[in-house]
């Protein structure tokens, strides 16, 4: 318990000292070409759209292949993309997607239940991974990974899961992945092989999603790419639904785990909290959709509250300075260096949010 205790204490004190430095200064030099601003106006400046800071070479390294939404730094192809994708996840076509979100949401809880029952505890990480995974696989290739009913991760996600932890080696040390390609190093023969499998996968459930497009053209089974294929200039190709549905898998799968389980976490330990979030949900019609729940404030708040706490990328999203240079908090950055701002320190200004950390 002491330990604990200790642990518990010594993240508050390493949190405080961040947070700290960015009060005091609230520009930072954290590379010899790299500066994070904690500034709401730099924010609203750097991430605006159409904006003169377009998206660094980070993100071609981070997402290597055929380039998605996410991490092109073409704004021309990022834009062309956006508009694609926008209609599938516009609030009119996610609501025909409900009924397949909700009955996975249900299937997560009876297991939480059941786990509680037999082991009288739950892994709630564990079961919102699977749920939100299992939602994106049936929403992007037509077909859920069905962790939720195996109780185990499958093959798919392991990979996505090595891919993603050689994420920081390769985009802060792109040469030790340069040098992966001529000495066969272990690590990356092993993420290799699983991005082979990821792609194969990938292709072999487009495929079949393809022809049951075919088959049933009148009344397909929604995904969030249905509309989508490549029919000419208003389509995707194959290549690039891949590669956006497996940004998608990784984007929202241990994201939407993780803020779910801060939020389950922040509300639990708080009496007050729960009991007045309880009395507004128990006002909910017995069979509520997605529509009822946007009318309730309280839970809005409360969801709202622990994204600013527990933000599930707290990081900073790097952009490239244009060549002209910049001028933020009194400094001149020059063309070419990398600036970003994040959510930890942002989500933390007193000005902004009184008493920030509690």
């Amino acid at each position: 318990m002491r330990s604990m205790v200790s642990g518990a204490v010594y993240i508050i004190l390493i949190d405080t000292m961040m947070l700290t430095c960015w009060l005091i200064c609230p520009i930072v030099r954290v590379s010899p070409d790299e500066v994070d601003i904690c500034d709401p106006t730099a924010t609203k400046e750097i991430y605006k759209t159409n904006s003169r800071f377009l998206k660094s070479s980070f993100y071609t390294r981070l997402v290597p292949g055929a380039g998605n939404v996410f991490s092109t730094t073409d704004w021309r192809l990022h834009a062309y993309l956006r508009r694609l994708l926008a209609t599938p996840l516009s609030d009119s076509s996610v609501t025909r997607l409900e009924p397949l979100v909700a009955s996975k949401v249900r299937l997560a809880i009876s297991r939480v239940s059941e786990e509680m029952a037999s082991r009288r505890s739950a892994d709630v990480y564990k079961w919102w991974l699977f749920m939100a995974t299992d939602i994106i696989g049936e929403l992007t290739f037509g077909e859920s990974f069905r962790m939720l009913e195996s109780g185990k991760k499958n093959q798919y996600s392991l990979d996505l899961e090595r891919m993603s932890q050689t994420a920081p080696i390769v985009t802060t040390f792109p040469f030790v992945a340069q040098l992966g390609q001529y000495i066969p190093l272990p690590m990356f023969q092993s993420v290799g092989k699983a991005l082979e499998r990821v792609v194969d996968y990938s292709r072999e459930s487009i495929e079949r999603y393809k022809r049951l497009l075919a088959e049933n053209p009148s009344d397909p089974k929604p995904t969030l790419f249905t509309k989508l294929f490549d029919t000419g200039k208003n389509g995707l190709s194959d290549e690039v639904i891949i590669s956006e549905a497996r940004d998608y898998i990784l984007a929202g799968s241990d994201t939407t785990a993780v803020t779910l389980t801060y939020l389950v976490y922040s509300v639990c330990r708080d009496k007050r909290v729960r009991n007045k979030l309880v009395s507004e949900l128990m006002n909910l019609p017995e069979s509520y959709t997605d529509k009822d729940l946007r009318n309730l404030p309280y839970l809005s708040h409360v969801i709202d509250e622990a994204l600013r706490l527990h933000s599930a990328v707290p990081n900073g999203l790097p952009r490239a300075v244009p060549p002209e240079g910049a001028h933020f908090n009194g400094y001149d950055l020059p063309g070419g260096c990398s600036v970003s701002t994040q959510a930890y320190s942002l989500h933390r200004v007193p000005e902004i949010f009184p008493d920030p950390l509690w």
